[in-house]
């Protein structure tokens, strides 16, 4: 079972913060989407820039940034898990699940008996936020998702620090709108280990690749249900093929199982946690967002920073059934956000 490890320590100087809080759903309506008239999960509401907020809550308002004229992906239907996994057996010289031990790390090996069910139901969000799981929705587009989830973690944090709903708004515009971060953030997405591991390719004629990776995410319905098949502990499988650097922006290739039902959701992508006590600041005139750039979060007594989802999770290792292509020697954005391949 390949799996990836980190090359680099934690970036982040900022304390550890890693926001994990319940969902009214249940875990089967977590995994299980049910879509809503609105498109946004319970107790959320679209405003006119279709940012899903919280009934009573922040609304966002203003004028939307440019989006990015990428492929957008979209909802379907859930299928039922097929036999698709290795079998699970792990390499007594590896951490559980196959995953590479980290010398001196404390966070491994990794507690017995994790309720993956539950913290899957923890993780995955139905909008995008720093720090969760988000399923790709119809016109989705990495710009956008970038957009509302900068968006979210500004109003998160200045809520946290007493603004009043009026300031909190406007601090979620202005930071859905600052363009750099939105890219920064956008490339993060696609730095992400996890998030190219399971779905990157070279093999993309898309007007957007990542500058650091040069492999693209294509959001299309070809991948398998990551979010139920981990929550029964189960490794996520890849369904893109890799194909090589010359691909880039000239070839469009088939995923691995192209008319296989069991392959027919949209990407379930790692949007990478942030420290928000570095996206809201208490300026000279109140709060307001930093000058600077905001940090990618870090997990406790752990190698890896928030850029990937939490060491439960990445312990699961991966699936990688592509025989036609080679892998890259890593994966993410080395070397700050790289990871290397093990397969």
């Amino acid at each position: 079972m390949p799996e990836i490890k980190p090359t680099t320590v934690a970036i982040a100087a900022a304390a550890a913060y890693f926001l994990l809080r319940p969902k009214d759903a249940s875990a089967s309506e977590s995994i299980k989407r049910t879509p809503s008239d609105t498109g946004c999960p319970p107790g959320f509401s679209p405003d006119a820039n279709g940012f899903c907020v919280p009934d009573g809550g922040v609304v966002f308002e203003g004028t939307p940034g440019t989006i990015d004229p990428e492929t957008s992906g979209g909802g379907a239907s859930k299928y039922a898990i097929q036999s698709l996994a290795g079998d699970g057996t792990d390499d007594p010289d590896m951490g559980p699940g196959g995953f590479a031990q980290l010398p001196g790390d404390p966070a491994q090996p990794l507690p017995p008996n994790v309720d993956y069910e539950m913290l899957m139901d923890s993780l995955v969000r139905e909008y995008p936020e720093p720090g969760s799981f988000y399923r790709v929705e119809q016109g989705d587009t990495l710009n956008s998702i970038a957009k509302q989830a900068l968006g979210s973690a500004a109003a998160l944090q200045a809520q946290a620090m007493g603004a009043t709903q009026a300031q909190a708004q406007a601090l979620a515009i202005e930071a859905a709108n600052r363009t750099a971060w939105r890219n920064g953030y956008r490339n993060a997405i696609g730095c992400s280990p996890w998030n190219d591991m399971v779905y990157g390719t070279w093999g993309f004629t898309s007007a957007y690749k990542n500058p650091e990776s040069g492999r693209a995410i294509r959001l299309r319905p070809k991948q398998a249900d990551q979010a139920a098949r981990m929550a029964q502990g189960m490794a996520p499988i890849r369904n893109e093929r890799w194909g090589k650097p010359s691909h880039a922006g000239n070839t469009n290739l088939n995923p691995i199982k192209n008319n296989d039902p069991a392959f027919s959701e949209y990407e379930l992508l790692w949007l990478p946690g942030i420290d928000l006590a570095t996206v809201v600041v208490n300026g000279a005139n109140g709060l307001e967002l930093n000058a600077g750039w905001y940090q990618i979060g870090a997990y406790p007594m752990s190698d890896w920073t928030q850029i990937v989802p939490p060491p439960e999770i990445m312990a699961l290792g991966f699936e990688d059934p592509d025989t036609q292509s080679n892998p890259p020697q890593t994966v993410g954005c080395p070397p700050d956000y790289g990871a290397e391949y093990m397969g």
